[in-house]
């Protein structure tokens, strides 16, 4: 298991507890990926809108299943908002934790 660094905990509690202030949640309300990567100004892409420009590089990534299967990445270009490219050729439950996996690299 890994180890986190001193202080960490208490700092994702705060982070967490910012966030649902800023979304109107209470403390336990489940976080929607989708409110807060409008909230934080992320833009979030479905793959499939890139099919018709690189259909052999969408259909390579949607090839690979499972653990290693391609599920989302984050860029952040210059003096642009990050963007996160989702796979949604996967579940909503799984497109949900990919991109709450992505904001959470963001906010970290």
């Amino acid at each position: 298991m890994t180890k986190l660094r001193r202080g960490f905990k208490a700092e994702a509690e705060r982070i967490s507890a910012c966030v649902r202030r800023d979304l109107e949640l209470e403390e336990w309300d489940p976080i929607c990926p989708w409110e807060l990567a409008k909230l934080l100004e992320f833009n979030v892409v479905d793959l499939s809108e890139f099919e018709d420009r690189l259909p052999d590089q969408v259909a390579m990534m949607r090839s690979c299943t499972g653990p290693k299967g391609f599920s989302a990445l984050t860029l952040f270009p210059d003096g642009d908002n990050p963007l996160i490219i989702l796979n949604d050729g996967h579940g909503l439950p799984r497109q949900a934790a990919d991109l709450a996996h992505e904001l959470a690299h963001g906010l970290l």
